[in-house]
């Protein structure tokens, strides 16, 4: 089973659907198999988070509202994925309100935010919809990964190792939980949030099925995903050394390769 590659375009557009777009363009033409954005009702913060200020500027509340997208904008960029390029979109939701704006366009697929910071009662909503679905392990601790596995079903559900925290340094990442991860009976993918190219290429062989990455049209850009993300040149070469690993990976059987015969009629005495 080929590895699905999801270029996570978040919030990395900044609130601009014409940078969006560009972003979708760039990770079609890089070959992914999935772009993904997210949506969240500011509305559903913390009274506490939804008044502070971020980064000492504007009202964390302002900076939520600048960065959603309506319904009429995601008729856009659906339009954009599905009629023009023919890649498949789907997004994170934080919320219900989230979730039936997204679901009009009756995505195949979904993505779980991690649970402590969505609403309660989305999980079983979205497990209920039967559809393919990605689960953040991001903030779990056991308890809440106890809780977790009761709900979701491994028929439809990959469980995505990761640590929310932009960008994730090397010995935080945890390769090792990938395998304990499929311990469980779930397919497993890596939702990297680190720097390096090589570790998330070494997920894969830890046994993740999916990688998804954050990706921006420049990392220098004022946010807080963009220095934990891909521009075109790395997720370019991401694509390409995941479809190299696949192909290097085999199937652990022993054979005779043609050359092998060459080298051994060269060796006889």
């Amino acid at each position: 089973m080929s590895v699905k590659i999801i270029a996570e375009i978040g919030c990395n557009h900044n609130g601009s659907l014409e940078r969006a777009k560009e972003m979708v363009r760039m990770a079609h033409d890089c070959g992914v198999d999935y772009v993904k954005f997210q949506a969240r009702n500011p509305l559903n913060s913390s009274e506490d988070i939804y008044d502070s200020p971020l980064f000492g500027k504007i009202p964390y509340r302002e900076h939520r509202r600048r960065l959603e997208f309506n319904e009429e904008q995601f008729k856009e960029i659906d339009y954009l994925c599905q009629v023009a390029l023919e890649i498949e979109w789907f997004a994170s939701v934080f919320d219900i309100d989230s979730f039936n704006l997204i679901n009009q366009f009756n995505p195949k697929r979904w993505k779980i935010p991690p649970i402590p910071i969505t609403e309660k009662g989305l999980l079983e909503k979205i497990v209920a919809e039967g559809k393919q679905t990605y689960v953040s392990t991001g903030m779990m601790n056991k308890n809440r990964f106890k809780d977790m596995i009761k709900i979701v079903n491994p028929a439809y559900c990959t469980l995505m190792h990761t640590y929310t925290v932009y960008p994730t340094q090397l010995n935080e990442v945890n390769l090792k939980m990938i395998s304990k991860l499929k311990g469980f009976g779930f397919n497993v993918g890596y939702s990297g949030h680190d720097n390096s190219l090589a570790v998330t290429v070494a997920a894969i062989a830890f046994g993740a099925t999916v990688i998804e990455k954050h990706i921006t049209l420049d990392r220098s850009m004022p946010g807080t995903d963009h220095s934990a993300s891909l521009e075109e040149a790395g997720l370019r070469k991401l694509v390409n050394d995941i479809r190299s690993l696949e192909s290097a990976i085999g199937d652990g059987e022993f054979r005779l390769l043609d050359g092998e015969i060459a080298s051994e009629r060269k060796m006889k005495i």
